[in-house]
């Protein structure tokens, strides 16, 4: 009898990591030329990934799971290489030491992150729910409505109030 993976025990996911985990490591590594500690971080991703979501797969399907899950990452972080890459040039001519990491940026951008936090901290629950599903978990609206147990009209109700309510305490901040 097949089971959902989401009821599935701490053991079966473990089992997974040490059928699977070597050849994804290797897949990994060599689309990041090499880079083993990369490579490291999307495994690591990847399983993290699958037990975020695992209520939504049958346990036989965990390796092809696993298999998009680390192709997808491996696609996200070129995606992102390539756009650092491009960006870069146009941001040193903007302003040239836009790129640079001081302990000022730094700073800032701590302070900036706590002021986030702070205003995200301060939705009502089922928006700071919702928002939280969306943008950190990345889940899609149908996703986040069967979580909850709402409806996916609900969900993006929830979600146009949270992001009104953020945008207006971070302009209030002047963040």
């Amino acid at each position: 009898m097949e089971h959902d993976l989401g009821a599935t025990t701490r053991g079966d996911i473990e089992q997974a990591f040490r059928a699977h985990s070597t050849e994804l490591y290797r897949l990994a590594r060599s689309n990041l030329a090499g880079d083993s500690v990369a490579a490291d971080d999307v495994i690591q991703d990847a399983f993290v990934r699958l037990i975020r979501s695992a209520f939504r797969y049958p346990v036989g399907d965990i390796r092809p799971i696993l298999y998009r899950i680390v192709r997808n990452l491996l696609k996200d972080r070129a995606k992102a290489a390539r756009v650092r890459r491009q960006a870069e040039p146009h941001l040193r001519l903007v302003a040239p030491d836009a790129c640079e990491l001081t302990p000022e940026r730094i700073i800032m951008g701590r302070d900036k992150l706590t002021r986030v936090e702070q205003a995200i901290l301060a939705l009502p629950p089922k928006c700071r729910q919702v928002y939280v599903l969306a943008r950190m978990e990345h889940m899609s609206n149908a996703d986040i409505a069967q979580h909850c147990g709402t409806s996916i009209s609900n969900v993006e109700k929830h979600m146009t109030k949270a992001l009104g309510r953020l945008s207006q305490a971070l302009r209030e901040d002047g963040a």
